[in-house]
């Protein structure tokens, strides 16, 4: 522990002046791994060539479940997937589902302050809230019903340290799935209870977050059935925020102090007998406002937004599911949002107060079987009945009360089909197909398509296609605002895609792998947000947009040694003008290195991100910039049992900041940046009584 301070504290002052580019970000990292002492080898484990074949199969070969609803080699699985474990999860300190989706090749994160926004392959416009990405935990679906908008930050309802794995499906999943799942599906593997006991956890970093988490388990020696319960409470200050665009005397010369904050708390339940699993969830979040969004009062503390997401999942499943096996599962999903915006009084002396409502619950069943059959098929299919009670969207100000009040109930049916015929030993043809019915009148059936084909037990070579649709969500079909000049648009059309996609992934060895990924994705009646000439603006069926790349990713271990280094190059445009959407950059690098000293007991891990320039919303340009994290992470501390994290976010003290969506540019102080945190220091300790 007294090696990792020693390397942190160097650093714990700003770096004034220094800039940073692509080559001496890459030099350092390396450096910091390289130039430690190598000590403690012999305590390592045992070399890769004293593994049974057993074990050296179980290194190798990587399973998923998302993909075809079934366990499957992830080389076999009609995507390519990735997947996050739970030590990586602890090796790299990620607090949040968007720490750990950041780190990852071909993706970039968005935080406006408010909410983190996933985007992908060129595909990230401002203002989306994440509806073409479907987030599912334990295959619960998470995305709310009147936004549609998926959950990754501090809105999302589990605690990282409760993660098992998380395994991100790319490309389109609609034939499975449904809704949502138009370019990316991120499922979300919880831990069961593996022992009797409690674990407590508690973090502080250098804003002065703080959180802490409780967990009991309950796993009977002889028992059919564990219990785990676990709760975790979180509280943060925020950043002190400077937005030149509202640098005058008025308005406090563009700092907005204490207008960051944060606090909320989260609860979970994993019950399981037999056969039998109950999940159950609850996030409350409260989280202040500091950007100006929406024209409100710059520097007042009262502009806040709170979220509540809760969730329920009983399933019965007959089989290992992975062939011949049956799955019965209800759910429900409930949603609450408000947001206040505070205005200066009218003339009158009215308070011009404004608030922004909405919720929604979601009662489900769902029948998934798998099958397998004759000539080397395995059949999976599935009926998905999703009914929304409650759609609710409510507005009002404080002087002349309710403004808008909405209910929209809707019920949805899916049915799907997938079959995995296996041609030859190395030929296999997946063909699948879903029907989606939406009251009133939408219809809607996609369908996708994998040829996969192992040239050689290591090279596996897939060509991947897929027709993909999202339905308008409540928000965009029926919200209107008089002062906002905002009309509701019920004709809205769902956006549709066709994709193309090459996949090479070679296995080399226990924990080696390459992969490379060419994409091709067309996309019709792309719904954007537009202001006609009479000054309404209005959701509109408007646009085409074309996305077109690809992704190359490495992985390996070596002894004490972990990495990963990947590179994705894309080029989203509106077909119409040919110009780059806004936040779509062309370029990211994403690289992992990670080494292990005293018999795992201390893991030093560095991860380096660059974002290649973009667009926004106004002449302004973001992005390239790259981040450099640091994590020291060390078992059995001090002690048995007590775990140790330090971790360092921007280690660099970069200055970036990210596009802003409508929200914050058309205002009387438009704001195209919005700004992030510099470095942030985070302590950790953990123990299991």
């Amino acid at each position: 522990m007294t090696t990792a301070i020693n390397i942190f504290l160097p650093f714990s002052r700003p770096l004034s002046g220094y800039r940073l580019n692509l080559a001496t970000a890459v030099i350092l990292l390396l450096g910091a791994l390289l130039l430690y002492p190598v000590q403690g080898y012999a305590d390592q484990p045992a070399e890769l060539t004293d593994l049974s074949l057993e074990e050296l199969l179980q290194v190798k070969i990587r399973t998923v479940t998302g993909s075809s609803r079934y366990e499957q080699e992830s080389s076999e699985a009609p995507a390519r997937v990735s997947i996050i474990d739970a030590d990586t999860i602890r090796r790299f300190g990620y607090r949040t589902l968007a720490d750990a989706l950041q780190g990852e090749t071909g993706i970039n994160m968005t935080y406006d302050r408010n909410y983190d926004y996933v985007g992908y392959r060129g595909l990230s416009r401002p203002g989306d809230y994440n509806t073409r990405v479907l987030v599912l935990l334990d295959g619960i679906r998470l995305n709310d019903e009147v936004y549609h908008q998926a959950p990754v930050g501090a809105d999302f309802p589990l605690d990282m340290d409760l993660v098992e794995r998380i395994e991100i499906i790319r490309g389109p999943s609609n034939s499975l799935y449904g809704n949502n799942a138009f370019f990316l599906t991120v499922n979300v593997i919880t831990v069961s209870a593996g022992r009797n006991g409690v674990n407590a956890a508690s973090s502080v970093d250098t804003r002065a977050r703080v959180t802490g988490r409780l967990t009991a388990e309950l796993d009977p020696k002889g028992a059919d059935w564990s219990l785990l319960v676990s709760g975790t409470m979180f509280n943060a200050p925020g950043s002190d925020l400077y937005e030149k665009a509202y640098d005058t005397p008025t308005t406090n010369n563009g700092v907005s102090k204490g207008c960051d904050y944060e606090s909320g708390g989260s609860f979970f339940v994993k019950a399981e007998k037999g056969d039998l699993t109950l999940l159950g969830g609850f996030v409350r979040r409260r989280k202040g406002i500091p950007t100006g969004a929406y024209d409100v009062t710059y520097n007042d503390r009262s502009n806040t937004s709170w979220d509540e997401r809760s969730f329920a999942d009983l399933s019965y499943q007959l089989g290992n599911g992975a062939g011949d096996s049956l799955k019965l599962r209800t759910y429900y999903n409930g949603y609450y949002y408000k947001e206040r915006y505070a205005y200066p009084p009218s003339d009158d002396g009215q308070d011009q107060t404004f608030y922004d409502y909405s919720r929604s619950a979601v009662w489900g069943a769902e029948i998934v079987a798998d099958k397998i059959l004759p000539f080397h098929n395995h059949l999976v299919a599935g009926i998905d009945y999703h009914y929304a009670l409650l759609r609710d969207q409510r507005t009002s100000t404080a002087s002349t009360g309710v403004s808008l009040d909405l209910h929209s109930p809707q019920h949805s049916l899916g049915v799907f089909l997938q079959n995995e015929w296996r041609i030859l030993p190395n030929l296999l043809l997946d063909l699948g197909g879903r029907y989606d019915f939406f009251s009133p009148s939408l219809h809607t059936f996609n369908t996708k398509a994998a040829l996969i084909y192992k040239i050689n037990d290591d090279l596996v070579a897939k060509y991947l296609f897929g027709k993909s649709f999202r339905a308008p969500n409540a928000y965009e079909t029926d919200f209107r605002d008089a002062t906002s000049n905002m009309v509701a648009n019920p004709n809205l059309r769902q956006e549709s895609m066709i994709s193309h996609e090459l996949v090479l992934e070679y296995y080399h060895g226990p924990g080696q792998r390459l992969s490379l990924t060419g994409f091709h994705y067309a996309i019709d009646d792309l719904i954007s947000l537009v202001v006609e000439s009479d000054g309404a603006t209005h959701f509109k069926n408007v646009d085409k947009v074309e996305s077109i790349g690809f992704e190359a990713e490495g992985e390996w271990n070596w002894e004490a040694w972990s990495g990963k280094l990947g590179y994705s190059y894309q080029r989203a445009k509106d077909v119409q003008s040919g110009k780059r959407l806004s936040n779509s950059p062309d370029s990211l690098v994403k690289a992992k290195l990670s080494r292990e000293f005293f018999n795992r007991r201390l893991t030093l891990s560095s991860e380096l991100q660059y974002l290649s320039q973009l667009d926004t919303l106004t002449d302004a340009k973001g992005g390239d910039y790259v981040l450099v994290h640091l994590t020291a992470f060390a078992r059995d501390l001090l002690f048995k049992n007590l775990d140790g994290t330090i971790s360092v976010r921007n280690l660099f003290n970069k200055r970036y900041a990210n596009p802003g969506s409508t929200e914050h540019v058309e205002t009387s102080h438009p704001v195209a940046l919005i700004p992030q945190d510099g470095r942030t220091v985070t302590f950790k300790l953990s123990y299991r009584f």
